[in-house]
Parts: structure tokens; sequence; C-alpha cells
């Protein structure tokens, strides 16, 4: 059985899996069937929330009331903490990439009626975005308040667990479906999904391989930090 860090209960869970019967592939030796992480909440939903289960567990155990966090102007992620924060009474302090829109629309306009305080940072000055949480929460500090800073996507060694969970889930998935899939395939923007995966297939002893595609930086980038949150989030045994 695997020992997780304290967990809330967000999400809607587990989420269906459907097979693609009419998706056209041109050949007859592939099935692929998706996981309907989509369906893990309304306007928290998506990988984002399976991922705060943790982080925020993690948040309210140190004694925070503030959550700060970071990401584009339309980030699925800071929506989603916003949301959390307002449904669990704490303060959520957003970093957005961009500048403010003089109509704030879609994930930007769920964070301002989600209550969330917002700085903005030009994308010229995006790489000092971890020295200005950093000040943030020495900021809240000084007024009496706790802060959490919260990386993008919540990838780090305590949000990859929503995808070692993730994977338990999956791994009853496959018995209920008399399958052992060859790839678990997924994007990675942040890395903390495919990190959990790798780790939660490691754990599960699943031959089932994590198949990651990258829709920023580079693979070199990636595989330097899934290695690291890796070993920081589950034994060294991982990568061996």
């Amino acid at each position: 059985m695997i020992q997780y860090p304290d967990r809330l209960s967000l999400a809607q869970l587990p989420t269906p899996v459907t097979r693609l019967d009419r998706f056209p592939l041109g050949r007859d030796d592939v099935t692929l069937w998706v996981k309907r992480d989509e369906l893990t909440g309304t306007e928290v939903s998506g990988n984002k929330i399976r991922k705060l289960e943790f982080t925020i567990a993690e948040a309210l155990n140190q004694g925070c009331t503030t959550l700060i966090t970071c990401g584009g102007v339309q980030s699925n992620h800071c929506r989603s903490t916003a949301i959390l924060g307002a449904r669990l009474g704490l303060k959520v302090h957003l970093i957005l990439r961009g500048q403010a829109a003089d109509k704030p629309e879609g994930n930007l306009l769920l964070d301002y009626l989600s209550g969330a305080e917002i700085s903005y940072l030009p994308p010229g000055e995006w790489a000092s975005h971890r020295q200005v949480a950093e000040q943030l929460v020495r900021d809240y500090a000084q007024s009496g308040a706790k802060a959490l800073f919260i990386p993008t996507g919540a990838s780090d060694e305590i949000g990859l667990w929503g995808y070692v969970a993730a994977s338990e889930e999956l791994a009853d998935d496959f018995k209920t479906l008399n399958m052992v899939p060859d790839y678990v395939v997924t994007a990675t923007g942040s890395g903390g999904t495919q990190a959990g995966l790798i780790v939660g297939m490691h754990i599960l002893r699943l031959p089932t391989q994590v198949l990651a595609f990258n829709v920023c930086d580079d693979a070199a980038y990636f595989d330097a930090k899934i290695r690291r949150m890796c070993r920081c989030g589950s034994s060294d045994t991982v990568w061996k």
C-alpha cells in the first residue's frame, strides 16, 4: 500500500476511461483510451486539482492562510488555485505573466471573481517571478500572515503525489478493463503530472511506460527537472 502525504478531497474521482473507437489511426494493432481528467470538477476541472489536493493540505498543515502561485494570464492552475482558495477560506495571490486586461475574460475573470489578488509581470521580467514570490511571502509574514508559494502547475515534490494517486487509480482501471497498456501518454508543461506518473508506475511495478510530449522548453530541461522531483518525492530507486 502506498503511504501518501496528507491530502484534501477536492476532485470528483475516480474519472472514467473512454475507448476512442472512432479515432482514425490507420492501423489495427493500436487501441487508444483516454483518462477523462477534464471531469475532475466543473470550475476546477483538469489535472491541476489532483496536485492541489496535496499542496493545499501541506499549506494547511503549515498553518498558512495565504497561497501564492504563478502562471500565464489564462493559467488553468491559477484559476483552480483561486477558486479552491475561495472555497477553503484562504487568501490567494497570483503572479501572472503579462499585463492587466481592460476587460478580463476567461480564467482571468474567474480569478477576479474568486477574490484573488493579482500582480502582473511583463514576459521580459518573468525570470524573476520566484524572487517576486519570495518577497511576497516575506511581506505577508510582516503583516502577520503565513503564505506558501506554490510553483507553476503545483509541480514539485508535493504536487506530484496527485499523479502518484492517479497512477493507483489507473491501475484499478487497467484491472477492470483487463488490460495493461504499453504507454501512458501525457503532455508536460510544468512536469508534475509526468513525474507523478513515473513515480506511481514504479511504485506499483506496472510495466506501462510514461511517454510525455513537452509543450514548452525542451527534453533536456524536463529530464533534469523531473529527475529532481522524483528523487524528492519518492525514493532514489526510481531512477536505478
